[in-house]
């Protein structure tokens, strides 16, 4: 009988390669990312925000959650349940990603990293990295839970941190797009 260790081990493995193919992808084919999502907030309205705004920011790509809303208002969708609803599928991406690396990767990050590189990074992730999150939570640098999880961050740490300044992010990206959508609409050459 297969050990637990090793099914989570084996999960956690195809997790990484699958982010990784993921993110190579979306890299390498923006194009083709920027018109899925334009089409799918337009086909599947709010419920596309939702689905979008958990899938980007539970897999790193070169698109995050900012992204939906700046395409949702080029599209002429109400900013404020555009925002609302992006905030939702944000706060889900981020907890499931979050639990995500604290049970599959942890032991992944260990056995890649060994053990006593693993608790000097864990160290420094006490130490310093809740201000990376914070950063990375508001700003263009990589946000990713699963990372977050699997270098054993706090929950609570994670939520202060992470989840509540990504919202607030969220909030002033939704309200600089809705004064700027005028703008933005001609710099892009659409029309709504």
């Amino acid at each position: 009988m297969i050990k637990l260790k090793k099914v989570i081990g084996y999960i956690g493995l195809f997790l990484t390669i699958a982010i990784f193919i993921i993110a190579l992808f979306s890299f390498f084919n923006y194009g083709f990312f920027k018109g899925q999502l334009e089409k799918g907030l337009i086909y599947y309205g709010l419920f596309g925000v939702l689905f979008f705004a958990f899938i980007l920011d539970l897999f790193p790509q070169n698109f995050s959650a900012h992204a939906v809303i700046v395409l949702a208002a080029l599209l002429g969708m109400n900013m404020f349940n555009v925002v609302l609803v992006t905030i939702v599928g944000v706060f889900f991406a981020s907890i499931v990603g979050f639990w995500l690396g604290r049970v599959v990767e942890e032991d992944l990050f260990k056995d890649i990293v060994g053990k006593k590189i693993y608790k000097k990074i864990e160290e420094s992730m006490d130490k310093w990295g809740k201000w990376y999150v914070m950063v990375s939570s508001v700003t263009p640098l990589p946000y990713i839970p699963i990372v977050f999880g699997a270098l054993n961050m706090k929950w609570r740490e994670f939520i202060i941190y992470g989840v509540l300044p990504r919202f607030v992010g969220l909030i002033v990206m939704g309200i600089a797009v809705h004064f700027a959508a005028d703008l933005l609409a001609n710099w892009f050459q659409l029309n709504y």
